[in-house]
């Protein structure tokens, strides 16, 4: 039984090491579920981030550059957004 739990431990190591590497490589960034109410991400560059259900309740993203990122879900309430750029970012349901 230990044998098998020694070798198993490593192969759980090793394989969630390359999910993390395969989405490196592809420059892709993750916040789902975050709440971000009352933040300043004021001229942030978000591009290709997938902020799906996220909550941005008075944020201000002025000048942020959002383009690509999926907004699936996203709560704007009050949400400052001048100057932002939404350049072929999915906004459904925000």
């Amino acid at each position: 039984m230990k044998r098998i739990l020694l070798l198993l431990i490593p192969l759980l190591f090793i394989g969630c090491s390359k999910l993390q590497k395969e989405g490196a490589k592809e420059n892709k960034r993750y916040l789902q579920h975050v709440n971000l109410s009352g933040a300043d991400l004021s001229n942030f560059e978000l591009t290709n981030v997938d902020l799906s259900n996220a909550t941005l309740k008075r944020a201000n993203l002025a000048g942020a550059d959002l383009q690509g990122s999926k907004l699936v879900d996203t709560n704007f309430q009050a949400t400052f957004c001048e100057k932002t750029n939404f350049q072929n970012a999915d906004c459904r349901g925000a």
